[in-house]
């Protein structure tokens, strides 16, 4: 057994001692800190973890950090569709919501940014389209698409009277860094109680020397690409030369 599963273990055991207690408790955990993405990386599924002695709906929202990402929209140039630039759009680069119970409207909270339409962001229109919420609803629905954007109702299950525990995937395009996780407990009097934790998505071994090295030394990374497809190709021919 690992050292961090040992850890994991005693985390689940704590939360079911505080579940216990008399007054009103309500924590998480996630199973890994750190989520490594390799060259092979297809995605992973992330477990969340938790205990509450609280009656009501259980409410997990997973934000990354925001980013500027580029709103298309097809229309039609010289008889042919094309995508056209609509607005540059800096919201979350990622953003799920976990509910307990079917997920409407009564959930979403203005205030603590529950519920995507209720996430900060910013939109700069460069299409004449001064209509905010329509870029925004678009926005949303193309991050949708890409699996980056999501609601996943019933995805909290009960294990026992006090655990809980729920299930996410993450996409194969997930970008790298760090990622808020929130959790709440709601009821008919509203938000009783909030809880967070964050978790880390970066690249492992190879992987993350090849992007740091491509992303601040790109000149030096070029010039090492071309050399080393160069020795590669002389390389080849050589061999074929012995045979």
């Amino acid at each position: 057994m690992t050292y961090a599963r040992i850890i994991f273990i005693t985390m689940l055991m704590s939360l079911s001692a505080l579940a216990h207690a008399s007054e009103d408790t309500f924590d998480i955990v996630t199973e890994n800190s750190f989520v490594p993405i390799s060259v092979d990386f297809t995605g992973r599924t992330m477990h969340i973890y938790g205990a509450t002695n609280i009656k009501g709906n259980i409410i997990i929202t997973i934000r990354g950090k925001d980013i500027e990402f580029a709103l298309h929209k097809k229309s039609k140039q010289y008889g042919m569709w094309v995508d056209k630039k609509e607005a540059y759009i800096k919201a979350p680069s990622y953003y799920t919501m976990l509910s307990s119970t079917p997920i409407n409207a009564s959930l979403f909270q203005k205030d603590s940014y529950i519920g995507i339409q209720n996430v900060p962001h910013e939109i700069k229109s460069i299409s004449g389209n001064l209509n905010k919420g329509e870029l925004w609803r678009n926005a949303v629905s193309a991050q949708r698409r890409l699996g980056r954007y999501s609601y996943q109702a019933n995805s909290i299950v009960q294990k026992g009277k006090l655990l809980f525990q729920a299930s996410v995937k993450l996409p194969s395009d997930i970008p790298t860094g760090t990622y808020t996780l929130l959790a709440y407990i709601k009821d008919k009097d509203g938000l009783r109680k909030m809880t967070e934790r964050k978790f880390y998505v970066g690249r492992s071994g190879i992987t993350k020397l090849l992007y740091i090295s491509a992303r601040d030394y790109a000149l030096w990374y070029a010039l090492f690409s071309i050399l080393f497809s160069f020795l590669i190709g002389v390389g080849a021919t050589y061999q074929r030369r012995q045979y």
